[in-house]
């Protein structure tokens, strides 16, 4: 079997990063095509041997990409496609492939909560519903990333349970497993946040409860990503008077580092969050992870077992149990959070993720 993956570019982002930690690991002859991109995660994998395709197909002749894609399908016995981004666009190639290649199986990855797939502040956003929902039906299967990703497409998209599969997201855990070291004092608690700097990730929520703890509260607090909403949060840690107990770290490839370094490990976005990659690494370091109640985080940690849930836009309950850990943070109850979430993160593993995925797109109809 020889299995194609369309994705939109291979700039560094979530799908992009797992896609190639599953190219190293799969046991299944696959072609990745970055058709409108090559980016730094395409290019480590081009370097590394991987078979990759930078198609750098322009979107204004969408008709040549897909005719090339159909003479890729037929030159290398394409037997499955696995689409990964949820452009439009390559939607309507999943849907063709299936009119002019019927014997071609195809799947349909979610990545996101189903509602992320079509943005509300993009323009044509009913063309971009009628596109996906049509792919998501004629797909042979339906790859979610998570139970609570799966149930948003049954809702929002009407997809008959049967036809989608859950895979959860694989972590590399050897990274970031280490072995649990109590420390006898803590002069500072490293709290750390790890993700995209847009406002749905709430990092703002994480700024405004800081600031409503004592002003000789013992933490440094490391915001490592970039984004768009990154100026904005600047001048909060300014208004917040919390400059000198923050840190902007920009975009980090080696995260790990970081981790290992760190205590508490924060994420309350204020939306649906599909899975939490970075939220399993930091349970591999084994730190204390704070995480709203949104979407599959409640599938990755249980309150007060393996870590601590709040309500998403909650800067109250984010103080609250910051200053419950701070109190605490030598404590048997906080060792104990630590171990079950270190045993829970081997439950994501980018051995398990594989073999999975691998054992998917290797079914016969």
């Amino acid at each position: 079997m020889k299995i194609l993956h369309l994705l939109a570019t291979g700039y560094t982002g979530g799908i992009e990063v797992l896609c190639k930690e599953y190219a190293c690991n799969s046991k299944l002859d696959n072609i990745f095509l970055f058709l409108w991109g090559n980016g730094q995660i395409a290019q480590e994998m081009l370097d590394r041997g991987d078979n990759v395709i930078n198609m750098n197909a322009s979107k204004l002749n969408p008709v040549k990409s897909f005719v090339n894609i159909l003479f890729l399908c037929k030159k290398e016995n394409i037997t499955s496609v696995v689409v990964h981004h949820s452009a439009p666009m390559m939607h309507v190639y999943l849907i063709l492939i299936k009119l002019f290649k019927p014997y071609i199986k195809t799947y349909a990855y979610a990545h996101c909560d189903a509602k992320d797939m079509c943005p509300s502040e993009r323009r044509f956003l009913w063309l971009r519903e009628a596109i996906i929902r049509q792919s998501l039906y004629r797909a042979d299967m339906v790859i979610a990333i998570s139970y609570y990703v799966k149930k948003s497409l049954i809702n929002y998209y009407k997809i008959n349970d049967s036809k989608i599969k859950v895979i959860y997201n694989g972590v590399d855990l050897k990274k970031f497993l280490a072995k649990l070291q109590r420390r006898s004092s803590f002069e500072l608690i490293e709290l750390t946040y790890i993700g995209r700097l847009i406002k749905n990730k709430g990092v703002q929520i994480i700024l405004q409860g800081l600031s409503l703890l004592p002003d000789d509260s013992p933490f440094h607090f490391n915001i490592v990503g970039d984004g768009p909403y990154r100026l904005e949060l600047e001048q909060l840690t300014k208004k917040y008077k919390l400059c000198k107990k923050v840190k902007f770290w920009g975009t980090q490839r080696e995260v790990s580092k970081i981790l290992l370094k760190s205590d508490v490990f924060v994420h309350v976005p204020i939306w649906e969050e599909g899975f939490g990659i970075t939220v399993v690494e930091a349970m591999a370091a084994g730190l204390v992870t704070v995480c709203s109640r949104s979407g599959a985080l409640q599938e990755l940690i249980e309150n007060g077992e393996n870590g601590f849930l709040v309500n998403k836009n909650s800067p109250n309950e984010v103080a609250n149990i910051f200053q419950k850990i701070f109190d605490n943070i030598n404590s048997p109850c906080i060792w104990n959070i630590r171990v079950k979430t270190q045993e829970k993160a081997t439950q994501f593993s980018i051995q398990r993720f594989t073999e999975e995925l691998d054992s998917t797109l290797n079914e016969k109809s």
